[in-house]
């Protein structure tokens, strides 16, 4: 099967740094992360931003979350 396309795009530097600060935590460019238990923290809570995000998208879009689930859309081509 062919990749999906999707509507949320991968979480960049930004979208991190953003889920992170609303947490409180440390800014990882200065402080890195102490171990694996905190990285694995960080994961979790970047994936719960992107959960937040396709909930927003679904409940405000409906049309447009429903036909990308079914796979309907077709990626833009920007440039």
């Amino acid at each position: 099967g062919g990749k999906r396309p999707s509507l949320i795009p991968e979480p960049d530097a930004e979208f991190i740094r953003g889920a992170m600060e609303q947490i409180g935590a440390e800014d990882m460019r200065e402080a890195g992360l102490r171990d694996l238990e905190h990285f694995e923290a960080a994961l979790v809570i970047v994936y719960i931003q992107l959960a937040h995000c396709a909930d927003l998208l679904a409940n405000q879009m409906p049309e447009v979350s429903a036909a990308a689930a079914a796979g309907h859309l077709v990626p833009s081509s920007h440039g």
